[in-house]
Order: C-alpha cells, then sequence, then structure tokens
C-alpha cells in the first residue's frame, strides 16, 4: 500500500506540474494551485477515521481512502495537462 501510494503521489505531482505549465497565465496558474489546496483540504476531510469506519482497520482504511482520491485527482490532472 505505502508503494502504490508513493507512485500515485509521484504521479500527482509530475501532471500538476506538466498542468501548471499548461496554464496559459499567471492568474490560471493561481487558480489551479487554489483548487489544488482546497482538494487537499476536501480529501483529508473526506478520509477520516469516522468516513471509514471507526477505528477498525483504520489505517488500511484510511489510506484506501486517500488512494481512492489520489486516482480520482491524477486522472483530473492528467487530463488537465494535456
Amino acid at each position: 500500500m505505502s508503494d502504490e501510494w508513493d507512485n500515485l503521489d509521484r504521479q500527482l505531482n509530475a501532471y500538476y506540474r506538466a498542468a501548471m505549465v499548461k496554464m496559459p497565465n499567471r492568474q490560471a496558474r493561481e487558480r489551479l494551485k487554489k483548487v489544488q489546496r482546497e482538494w487537499l483540504h476536501e480529501r483529508d476531510e473526506t478520509c477520516t477515521v469516522e468516513s471509514v469506519g471507526g477505528h477498525t482497520a483504520y489505517e488500511i482504511a484510511l489510506h484506501q481512502c486517500e488512494i481512492d482520491e489520489l486516482i480520482r485527482r491524477v486522472v483530473w490532472l492528467k487530463r488537465l495537462s494535456r
């Protein structure tokens, strides 16, 4: 699970950088930076102890939630960076 997280995190960062390069101006880059920070906050709120069913198998469920969120964001950034 840790390897999957690391791989997705690398992809996320690479597509984010590629998307930033594709932005037509400073204002668009600032907007992307803002929505990325908002996404990070939303991910952290989505993947909580309560949302994954309490402390039973907490670490696995929490990491899987975060991985699912990373996958969705990587796909979005990949499309944006084209």
